[in-house]
């Protein structure tokens, strides 16, 4: 989200399971996604749930929308991040494990690839 300042927001929803979170996030996109923002991060604790991402926005009517699994299917569509245009808008969904990852020599790290996939710093 960008606040009138020109800079970004974002937004953490840290309720116990069961509670609908999954619901409430998708909500969220839907809200952002009708305002013409077209790329969405999803952190979880666990690769699991991006199951359970994909019923929540397809039970909000987001069935067109692409919930990209993480930066690995990035990597796989392409090894130099100039993605396709299915991969450049969507729900890039992540663990927070892969915040730590390390870019490697000479590459960038996962919190910074991840940054500029949402199109860089405000």
């Amino acid at each position: 989200v960008m606040l009138p300042n020109g800079a970004r927001a974002g937004f953490f929803l840290g309720d116990g399971a069961g509670v609908g979170k999954g619901r409430q996030i998708s909500g969220i996109i839907l809200d952002s996604w009708a305002r013409g923002r077209r790329q969405h991060v999803w952190l979880s604790t666990s690769r699991d749930l991006k199951l359970d991402a994909d019923r929540d926005l397809s039970d909000l009517g987001m069935h067109g929308i692409k919930v990209i699994d993480g930066c690995q299917e990035l990597d796989g569509e392409t090894r130099a991040f100039g993605l396709s245009k299915d991969f450049k808008e969507g729900v890039l969904f992540l663990t927070y494990a892969t915040l730590i990852g390390a870019g490697g020599k000479g590459k960038k790290s996962r919190a910074d690839q991840i940054v500029d996939w949402c199109g860089g710093e405000a």
